[in-house]
């Protein structure tokens, strides 16, 4: 995790992440800027890889056993994409912090229903609808706006 967070920080910060924000925008304009759009994609890629394969790797050995349901299973699938929802899309921490909330969620909801399958999955879709309906960029923003009214 410390090594994404900083590369992810990196990124934020770096020319390289200048250019795959342009190449995100627009292809065109970024290719007529200069910039090589299939350099910047295919590095892309790279580093996406080395990432996925240091967390299966490691996955792998606090699990000692691979099975493709206990990695891309539903739950799983979800609270991968929920976590930056709740968090805060396109913030460094925001994936983080949703990560950290929908865990503790996922526990609390075990805890109070018992091993009720697929109820973790009903409170995420909850979440998952207030969240787009009443914060929709995340806890970070309302983080935000919270100190923007503390500082007025």
């Amino acid at each position: 995790l410390l090594v994404a967070m900083l590369v992810a920080a990196w990124l934020r910060n770096s020319r390289y992440g200048a250019w795959l924000q342009a190449v995100r925008d627009n292809e065109d304009s970024a290719a007529a800027l200069g910039v090589n759009v299939f350099r910047v994609k295919l590095r892309a890629v790279m580093i996406s890889g080395a990432l996925m394969a240091a967390g299966g790797a490691f996955y792998s050995q606090y699990l000692h056993y691979i099975d493709p349901h206990l990695a891309y299973g539903p739950s799983v699938s979800v609270e991968a994409l929920l976590g930056p929802i709740v968090g805060g899309i396109g913030t460094l921490w925001g994936p983080v912090l949703g990560a950290a909330v929908l865990h503790l969620l996922g526990e609390l909801t075990r805890n109070l229903m018992g091993e009720a399958p697929g109820m973790n999955l009903v409170v995420y879709g909850v979440v998952l609808v207030v969240m787009v309906l009443f914060l929709p960029s995340g806890f970070i923003g309302l983080l935000r706006r919270l100190r923007g009214k503390a500082k007025t």
